[in-house]
């Protein structure tokens, strides 16, 4: 049996160093640093849509989790080894205009906490969070 696709929230982390944001729109993946924030990525599943948040703009990109976890240095620089743990979210796609946290909380008809690294999101607000996405998504 198949299980139903998880949705999370992710903060970029641009307010505190916009490189990780940077980084993770390049890539086009999801990513955490340092303990014990990167070890929320491992609770991502192949499947698992997640938003990126950046926090005061809103939700810039989405994808689906690969459920491939990569490790490695932050920002190559081997004094910070392994504090990076990364998964590549296939079927990347940049906003074309953010999806505000105002914009969030009506499109979901609930209050979203915006104050974790990383959030689950009620499945039917998730859902709601996708389609109005997606309507925003740059064409390519």
């Amino acid at each position: 049996m198949t299980r139903a696709p998880a949705f999370f929230l992710l903060n970029t982390n641009h307010a505190n160093d916009p490189r990780d944001d940077a980084a993770m729109l390049a890539r086009g993946e999801a990513a955490a640093f340092h303990t014990p924030w990167k070890h929320r990525i491992e609770r991502l599943r192949r499947g698992d849509v997640v938003f990126l948040y950046r926090s005061g703009t809103g939700i810039v990109a989405f994808g689906r989790a690969s459920g491939r976890l990569v490790v490695r240095d932050r920002h190559g620089d081997p004094r910070l080894p392994g504090e990076e743990y990364a998964m590549a979210l296939e079927g990347f796609t940049v906003l074309d205009a953010p999806l505000t946290a105002a914009d969030m909380r009506l499109v979901a008809r609930r209050n979203i906490s915006f104050q974790q690294t990383l959030s689950a999101l009620a499945p039917e607000a998730g859902r709601r969070i996708l389609a109005a996405a997606r309507v925003r998504a740059l064409t390519p």
